[in-house]
């Protein structure tokens, strides 16, 4: 037996005092340079905790800056996903952090060299893990392109299937 959802009493997080947070966007637009559409954005995004977010960018202000390729965002949100989120990848950041992947054409490969680099002193990572990390992207997106064009699925798959996965890199020794 299944047990009965408790969605409908379990608070969403950035929803509490949403509507405080909501009525000094102008406020916060004007303390972090901000327009009020980018503050707008980011309380549609992650509510009451957009001043969490904005707070990474008061010891860094470059982190205050659009993404390249996705002017939407900002870069400061790339850095969000790593330190609050538990992203360890551009794809996770691209794809299911901030949703790049899905509202731009380019499906986030314009971003992946500047988020790997804004991230990468949050991951410890080198020049050669930034560079695997924005290959692995672009070649990903590539073979995702490629298998939507294949006539059937197994065709998709194995298009897929020849890209490596970044996440073998992780050690999850520890997790066993």
């Amino acid at each position: 037996m299944v047990p009965e959802s408790v969605t409908d009493a379990t608070p969403l997080l950035g929803a509490e005092r949403y509507q405080a947070v909501a009525n000094h966007t102008p406020a916060l637009a004007h303390q972090y340079g901000l327009t009020t559409a980018q503050v707008e954005h980011l309380l549609g995004r992650y509510g009451s905790l957009v001043r969490e977010v904005l707070a990474l960018g008061v010891s860094d202000p470059a982190l205050l800056a659009p993404i390249p390729g996705a002017p939407r965002y900002l870069l400061v949100e790339a850095v969000y996903a790593v330190t609050h989120e538990g992203a360890l990848h551009v794809a996770d950041i691209i794809e299911r952090r901030l949703r790049i992947a899905m509202e731009y054409g380019h499906r986030g490969v314009e971003c992946a060299a500047p988020i790997a680099q804004v991230v990468a002193p949050y991951l410890g990572w080198s020049a050669t893990e930034v560079t695997a990390e924005v290959d692995g992207y672009a070649a990903t997106v590539a073979a995702l392109l490629s298998a939507e064009q294949e006539a059937t699925d197994a065709g998709a798959n194995e298009m897929v299937a020849r890209v490596s996965d970044p996440r073998s890199r992780i050690d999850v020794s520890q997790d066993r």
